[in-house]
């Protein structure tokens, strides 16, 4: 089995992308979930347009716990793990990654957003013989 370096990497990459993405999130938004944690946990980031604070905290969450950091950071580490073992990694892991990201980079333009279809690139774009 012939280790594929290229989707080892661009499987690392993202999990650092996403793990980046948690830990500064995280940081930004202390002061709102000190502010949850005051109120207590139980539904109060819900979505309430005509609350105007439960909007906000709402929006702490999809930034946070329910974005895409965690989920980036773990199908990363198993890429990276599966392809160290000289295992392929299924072309539709990349392929879905690269579907997702374009679009977040034409809304996100000025942000880190455009490290996204690089590591969906890698993925997808690996050693062909590793997939054979």
């Amino acid at each position: 089995m012939r280790r594929n370096r290229v989707v080892e990497a661009g499987g690392w990459l993202a999990s650092a992308f996403g793990a980046t993405h948690m830990v500064l999130a995280l940081v930004m938004t202390r002061k709102e979930w000190a502010q949850i944690a005051r109120e207590g946990w139980w539904d109060t980031t819900e979505v309430r347009p005509s609350e105007p604070a439960a909007l906000d905290r709402s929006q702490v969450l999809w930034l946070t716990l329910a974005s895409f950091g965690v989920p980036c950071a773990a199908l990363g580490a198993f890429a990276a793990s599966t392809a160290r073992r000289g295992q392929p990694v299924p072309r539709w892991v990349g392929g879905t990654l690269l579907a997702w990201s374009v679009p977040l980079v034409v809304v996100l333009p000025r942000s880190p957003s455009w490290v996204a279809p690089v590591f969906s690139t890698m993925l997808l774009a690996g050693d062909p013989s590793a997939s054979r």
